[in-house]
């Protein structure tokens, strides 16, 4: 009895991307707020958008900007 099963393999592509500044009182309303900017999609050329499935931002990372 044959057992080999044939698997269709998908990688995860991470990336970062700069959003922009947002006003907020601590880094959990600055994670949404930055989620809401006009600048949070992606988008990618036409080469890599044949490649790239449903390209999002998943996280988001803050820091003070001072």
């Amino acid at each position: 009895m044959n057992d080999i099963k044939t698997y269709r393999a998908y990688g995860v592509v991470t990336g970062g991307k700069y959003l922009g500044t947002v006003e907020a009182i601590n880094e959990e309303e600055a994670k949404k707020k930055a989620l809401e900017l006009e600048s949070c999609r992606v988008s990618l050329c036409h080469y890599c958008s044949d490649e790239c499935d449903d390209p999002q931002i998943d996280d988001v990372n803050v820091e003070v900007d001072e």
